[in-house]
């Protein structure tokens, strides 16, 4: 049964990215790419790691069970480093395909990499304990939804990209507080999004995570729209 709820577990949280790729990019040929980006996202995770090991200020001993405030916004500022780094992917040449293709190829390597850096080893260890717990399932289920956080969360930095480097009137600022920019800096701070929602209304973790990504995602629905619209004006 332990081994049964490990696979179960490791299904949930590996396999909608597997069907994608299946369905949308097996025929492509991007598997490299995929890696290509898998590859980057640790590269960037561990960036992250060292600017906050080097300075981010504690904030000295707390109660247990307390958030300290200091460290949920440093996490949200050096989170910034996830969007330089999805930024110098969608601009690569390394990177082929059409926008719809790099989109899924980002999104995908991405999600894959921090499943497998922040979930496979919790999955291998506890989910084949003999005790059963709701937690792996839960994480599983977070899984997919930082799948589809991170389709919207590329989608965005794909739109931010074009209205920065499109020759139309406006300055830097302005186009930086668009939809696209304005997606771009609440994907930073959904962690620490959620960890309000938790402390202060109680919330498991990942119903905040739900409540906060769902509608995330909605909005990033509407970025398609102008592309949509200009196919039937065609």
């Amino acid at each position: 049964m332990t081994l049964l709820h490990f696979v179960n577990c490791a299904l949930l949280t590996f396999g909608p990215p597997w069907v994608i790729y299946s369905s949308k990019l097996a025929e492509l040929n991007v598997w490299k790419n995929v890696l290509f980006v898998s590859i980057t996202q640790l590269v960037a995770l561990l960036g992250k790691m060292i600017l906050l090991a080097t300075f981010t200020i504690s904030s000295g001993s707390l109660e247990s069970g307390s958030v300290d405030w200091i460290q949920e916004v440093s996490k949200t500022v050096v989170n910034a480093v996830d969007v330089f780094a999805v930024y110098l992917l969608m601009d690569s040449r390394l990177l082929s395909g059409e926008k719809e293709a790099k989109i899924l190829t980002v999104a995908l390597g991405w999600c894959v990499s921090d499943s497998i850096v922040t979930r496979l080893l919790p999955l291998w260890i506890g989910a084949r304990d003999l005790e059963f717990s709701w937690r792996y399932l839960q994480m599983a289920v977070e899984a997919n939804l930082t799948l589809v956080v991170t389709f919207a969360f590329v989608t965005a930095v794909e739109a931010l990209k074009k209205q920065l480097s499109s020759g139309s009137g406006g300055k830097a600022q302005s186009k930086l507080l668009s939809p696209p920019g304005v997606l771009v800096v609440i994907h930073c701070l959904i962690p620490l999004l959620v960890v309000v929602l938790t402390s202060l209304l109680g919330l498991p973790m990942w119903v905040a995570y739900a409540a906060i990504a769902l509608p995330y995602c909605l909005s990033s629905r509407r970025l398609q729209a102008p592309s949509a619209e200009a196919l039937r004006s065609k």
